[in-house]
């Protein structure tokens, strides 16, 4: 049986898992997403080729594992700071500056480009529910800022962060379009039917 260097078998899983993904991010930002192969990541994270596919059993496994684990913890964190919060208006407010502080993340954006560097459509779909909590969380808001239609509202609110999402990643400046976001959310919400 292979040494192993934390108290328990699944700690040391736990922290063998954490390297590979930390090494894979690593590579992206060294050497381009197209980089990131099983082989490579398993030489950067110091183990033995064949020893990574006891974590992943393709490059696609990779990606997804990784983008996971990034979008779980920047929901969390998004999450935390809306509940922060007790008033609807406020959460808002948090969830559409929380979201657009990732474009800053260098883990997220590195997660981001291993995922345009190609994954198939059942890891695309994985990472598109790792979201859930936090549709989830900004659809709970929504429901207390007394919508009528607060689906149709997530997802004019979720098109508005991700356009604002881009113009951060391509050079606006971030405190100005988290502004201008904000903004135009509330706006567009304001003028919505509410609930009486």
């Amino acid at each position: 049986m292979p040494r192993i260097t934390e108290p328990t078998v699944a700690a040391h899983r736990a922290a063998q898992l954490a390297r590979l993904m930390s090494a894979a991010l690593a590579i992206v930002e060294e050497e381009g997403a197209e980089s990131v192969t099983l082989a490579a990541v398993a030489k950067r994270a110091g183990l033995s080729r064949s020893s990574i596919y006891g974590y992943f059993a393709s490059r696609d496994d990779l990606i997804v594992a990784v983008c996971e684990d990034a979008v779980a913890t920047w929901c969390d964190a998004i999450i935390r700071s809306m509940t922060a919060e007790a008033d609807p208006e406020r959460q808002l407010r948090e969830y559409v500056e929380a979201q657009l502080g990732a474009a800053a993340d260098t883990r997220h954006e590195l997660a981001m480009l291993l995922l345009q560097s190609g994954v198939s459509a059942e890891g695309f779909e994985r990472i598109r529910a790792a979201h859930a909590p936090l549709r989830g969380a900004l659809l709970d808001t929504l429901v207390g800022m007394r919508l009528a239609a607060p689906e149709r509202a997530a997802a004019f609110v979720q098109a508005a962060v991700t356009a604002a999402y881009e113009q951060i990643r391509t050079g606006s400046p971030p405190a100005a379009v988290i502004d201008d976001t904000h903004r135009f959310v509330t706006a567009g919400l304001r003028d919505l039917d509410r609930t009486s």
